[in-house]
């Protein structure tokens, strides 16, 4: 029989769920490493439909999304989920390219959707992303 021990800094350590949705393997790939190392467990989705059956089986805490995406819009993802009981009271961030001022400024249209975050991915480096994550989850 082999024990394996996994250490890891349990003061600096969330150990939650995020699925992050979006049809561009790059943000997934930068962030993962970076999450992984704080205790947080990435799940991805590539697309709105697949968002939504993934994020009703695995329960995350934090749901993080594209806007621009096939088969379903962020938007209209975040609608859906928010008719799920499962899925209702989640975090959600947007995180896009996509930054349009009536979307990004609209602080009544985000709150209505339980947007806590809207960030523009070339506003963010990779580190700045995780501390947004990391921010949103201890609240």
């Amino acid at each position: 029989m082999t024990l394996i021990l996994y250490t890891h800094d349990v003061k600096n350590s969330l150990l939650s769920k995020v699925l992050i949705i979006d049809d561009d393997d790059t943000f997934f790939n930068v962030l993962k490493p970076r999450l992984d190392k704080r205790g947080v467990f990435l799940i991805r989705a590539r697309d709105g439909e697949e968002g939504i059956r993934r994020a009703r089986i695995e329960e995350p805490e934090l749901i993080i999304t594209d806007i621009v995406m096939p088969r379903l819009n962020g938007f209209d993802l975040i609608k859906a989920l928010k008719q799920s009981s499962i899925t209702r009271d989640r975090k959600y961030i947007i995180l896009s390219d996509y930054g349009e001022k009536r979307f990004v400024e609209n602080y009544e249209f985000l709150n209505s959707l339980g947007i806590c975050k809207y960030l523009i991915k070339s506003n963010y480096t990779p580190i700045e992303i995780v501390n947004e994550v990391i921010e949103t989850l201890k609240s």
